[in-house]
């Protein structure tokens, strides 16, 4: 994984899965409260229906042309969705969390979140 700060230059690249498959854009990186660690890449995808997908920032590879994840552009567009723009509810993470065989817990926050947008 790359430092944080270029982490921030993800957003706007094309992410591809290992076969080379689009996948979509990064528009945000969501990182754990508790660990300020990133867990998943905001990604617009779609050519005429633009939908979101949270794909997990493990793994990611990084080139100057684009980004290359972990997970299949299959296994990504099967995941739990999320309105465009919207929060994340603690029931929404903990689903993203299991979909991808992650750990889950809830957060210590007042609302249980352990995702923030940055």
């Amino acid at each position: 994984m790359s430092d944080i700060e270029n982490l921030r230059d993800w957003r706007g690249k094309d992410v591809l899965d290992g076969s080379g498959e689009k996948i979509g854009t990064v528009e945000d990186v969501y990182f754990d409260i508790e660990t300020d660690e990133p867990r998943f890449l905001r990604i617009r995808a779609g050519r005429l229906r633009h939908h979101t997908l949270l794909v997990p920032a493990a793994g990611v590879t990084a080139s100057p042309e684009h980004l290359t994840a972990a997970v299949s552009k299959k296994v990504a567009k099967d995941a739990p969705t999320m309105d465009p723009g919207g929060d994340l509810s603690a029931g929404y993470e903990e689903q993203l969390f299991r979909y991808y065989g992650l750990e889950y817990h809830i957060g210590r926050t007042p609302s249980g979140r352990r995702l923030v947008r940055r």
